[in-house]
């Protein structure tokens, strides 16, 4: 079982958004009740993050689960999965919920492979 962090407001409408760098960081769109944040009321949360120890680490977990969980043209998408480096959002994919659990194994063996090569 996959437990995502469920989007939350603080006390002035903003989301649970934080992602950790270097690393990959699940993003969902949630739908504020009071109608906070873009035009249709949307804001990015925090979904997961998947930590990595440096940005190359980063970048290979994120190939890995990019090969293995994106979809095409965006079609069924429920998360993007970012890319973040020390230095911020770098790119992304689009993913849903069914491709999690290839998308989880695929990254975490990647770092698995990072480390006892690096």
């Amino acid at each position: 079982m996959i437990d995502l962090i469920e989007p939350r407001f603080d006390a002035h409408g903003n989301s649970n958004y934080h992602p950790e760098k270097p690393g990959l960081h699940l993003c969902g769109i949630c739908e504020h009740p009071d109608g906070i944040g873009d035009a249709l009321g949307e804001q990015p949360y925090t979904a997961m993050n998947l930590r990595a120890h440096s940005d190359a680490e980063a970048l290979h977990m994120w190939h890995a689960a990019r090969a293995e969980a994106e979809l095409p043209n965006r079609e069924g998408e429920d998360f993007l999965c970012d890319l973040n480096t020390r230095e911020g959002h770098v790119d992304d994919f689009s993913t849903n919920r069914q491709m999690l659990p290839r998308l989880i194994a695929a990254a975490l063996a990647a770092q698995v492979e990072f480390r006892a090569n690096g």
